[in-house]
């Protein structure tokens, strides 16, 4: 990823996964700011779609790689998270 060893996203990453943060806590926000913003908020027949996705990772270069159930293998492998969202509408 260009720009990944800068200090900014270092920054990002270290928080994300060193902080003591609480998931449900974080989800709850999410969940409320979506809700409560119009452009993001689920109307007709559209809506905001956020997928999260573990990759196998053989190799330990890339940040932030770890021992995780990967449910695509149906096993614990090394693996790294991305998360995607995506607006979702009938115009396809």
């Amino acid at each position: 990823m260009v720009g990944a060893h800068m200090a900014r996203v270092q920054s990002l990453q270290g928080y994300l996964s060193e902080s003591g943060w609480e998931a449900a806590v974080g989800n709850r926000a999410r969940v409320k700011l979506i809700l409560n913003t119009p452009s993001l908020k689920p109307h007709g027949q559209e809506a905001l779609i956020i997928n999260e996705t573990g990759d196998r990772k053989a190799s330990h270069k890339t940040a932030h790689i770890g021992r995780q159930y990967l449910a695509n293998l149906g096993k614990i492998e090394n693996e790294v998270v991305s998360v995607t969202g995506l607006w979702d509408d009938e115009k396809l």
